[in-house]
């Protein structure tokens, strides 16, 4: 079952649901015709120009459109020529100083399509990525690590994940790096209970909310002198799992976690102070502890998430041992020439550029995503209650396998039946008959995938699309999904 749709772990904790945490979001802007008009405009402009193309397809997000385009042939029969990438370049410059109100990038080749390139569009109705638009594609959503986080999305709309159990420790690398590492904590925090995972924070009062989680190792540190002492507590630990591991035959967390009953967390330990001067005056006191930690890369389940303004924040020895990074965009601009088939227009388009150390693999430019300070706060809130609410927990169902977030509600349903009005009866008569059968074989379905949408109830309970409007309709008005009007899933809240 996919990881993002709530599960109960051995200690039986609950994680949240994405509707709990994760707001719905805008929608791609154009659905009203504006995309076309866009389209039918440019193509004239180009054709204006000399250099006619042709849209073969548009990709909509809510940051910017993609349009992907072929270049027509222009002249007479025998004398046709084709525009080439350069001309079509130049034509997008001299359309970019006549729309001063859009942005346009330059994509000299789409991949996935042959012999095509694309321009990408952000006009003034654009917004920023959300999270949850990402997390419910298929690459993601069903992934089955719940170290997987999203690193952002390629231009041309490829969702890059790392899992932190395969990349051991990650370094993100800029000034404007809170926000990339707000985004790791809090996804972290939505897929791992307190008796999964544990956080460490040697940071500032950007992370003060993320501090208040039960999650969390103490409080957050910021003086060298406490920070270096948690540090080489976290060695001691180090030392304590090998040996641990190897008392029971196994080499890393996983084996052992599978093969004993008493599981012990992974503990994620965030590091944003190393570019302060009193941490960088005592970086011969902390570097051998820190090498010791990033050359076990995680496997003893101890994972250094490091943010620096620059590389050479950290010492020379330490660069090898943290080959997977994210460059943000104010500190990327020296792999630009890296970068395959990167136009410098594209700049605007993207936050960070990652970089794997493999030198088969190129540095990828990615857009970032936002998690807002109210999904912070969701999150907080959640586990802040599920701390104080053990007791109240739902339990497993021993029939399904799956977490019983449901209560029987056909009493309930019996109740309503009374208040319905006259006009409501006649539509939806059949839908509460049999004392509310069908609707608790919708809450049922809901209950097993996380989620119900019209797909669903009318392939598996074999509702007509009329019936399958009122289902929804009644469970939002119940709290059980969330009351959005849209073509997307509606996802199950366990808050209510």
């Amino acid at each position: 079952m996919p990881q993002l749709f709530s599960r109960t772990d051995d200690m039986k904790w609950l994680t949240p649901t994405m509707a709990d945490i994760l707001d719905q979001g805008a929608v791609s802007p154009g659905g009203d015709g504006t995309i076309r008009e866009q389209m039918l405009w440019l193509q004239q402009k180009f054709s204006e120009l000399g250099t006619p193309i042709r849209v073969v397809n548009v990709r909509p997000t809510p940051s910017y459109t993609l349009f992907i385009l072929k270049p027509d042939s222009i002249g007479r029969l025998g004398n046709k020529q084709t525009p080439s990438p350069n001309d079509i370049k130049r034509s997008l410059g001299q359309i970019a100083e006549e729309r001063r109100d859009w942005k346009f990038g330059f994509l000299p080749v789409v991949h996935e399509t042959p012999d095509t390139l694309g321009f990408l569009l952000k006009t003034q109705a654009h917004t920023s990525l959300t999270a949850r638009r990402l997390m419910i594609r298929n690459s993601y959503r069903d992934h089955p690590s719940r170290l997987a986080v999203i690193m952002g999305n390629t231009l041309e709309q490829r969702l890059i994940i790392y899992d932190i159990a395969e990349i051991g420790n990650l370094a993100i690398i800029g000034e404007d790096r809170t926000q990339f590492i707000k985004n790791i904590l809090t996804t972290l925090l939505m897929l791992n209970t307190p008796a999964e995972m544990r956080i460490g924070l040697l940071g500032n009062d950007s992370y003060a909310k993320i501090s208040q989680i039960p999650h969390m190792l103490g409080r957050i540190i910021t003086s060298p002198d406490e920070g270096i002492r948690l540090l080489s507590s976290l060695q001691k630990e180090l030392t304590r799992r090998r040996d641990l591991f190897a008392n029971h035959g196994v080499a890393d967390i996983d084996r052992y976690n599978e093969a004993d009953q008493s599981s012990i967390p992974r503990i994620m330990l965030l590091i944003d102070v190393f570019s302060t001067l009193e941490w960088q005056q005592v970086r011969t006191n902390w570097a051998p502890i820190l090498q010791d930690l990033l050359r076990d890369n995680g496997k003893a389940g101890i994972h250094l998430l490091i943010g620096i303004e620059a590389l050479e924040h950290l010492p020379s020895e330490l660069h090898d041992l943290l080959p997977t990074r994210v460059f943000m965009r104010n500190a990327a601009r020296n792999l630009i020439d890296q970068v395959r088939n990167f136009h410098g227009s594209l700049m605007r388009f993207i936050d960070a550029i990652l970089v794997s150390g493999s030198e088969i693999d190129p540095p990828i430019p990615v857009e970032g995503y936002e998690i807002t300070e109210t999904e912070v706060n969701n999150i907080v809130a959640y586990w802040q209650k599920a701390s104080k609410n053990r007791q109240r927990e739902s339990k497993i169902s021993g029939q399904t396998g799956v977490t019983k977030m449901l209560t029987d509600t056909s009493s309930d349903i019996r109740e309503d039946q009374t208040d319905i009005t006259a006009q409501q009866a006649q539509g939806e008569t059949l839908i509460l008959n049999a004392s509310g059968l069908i609707l608790n074989r919708a809450q049922a379905l809901a209950s097993y995938l996380g989620w119900i949408g019209m797909g669903p109830l009318q392939d598996v309970l074999g509702l007509s699309a009329e019936e399958s409007k009122q289902i929804i309709n009644t469970l939002k008005q119940k709290g059980i999904i969330e009351n959005v009007d849209s073509p997307t899933p509606r996802f199950i809240k366990l808050s209510n």
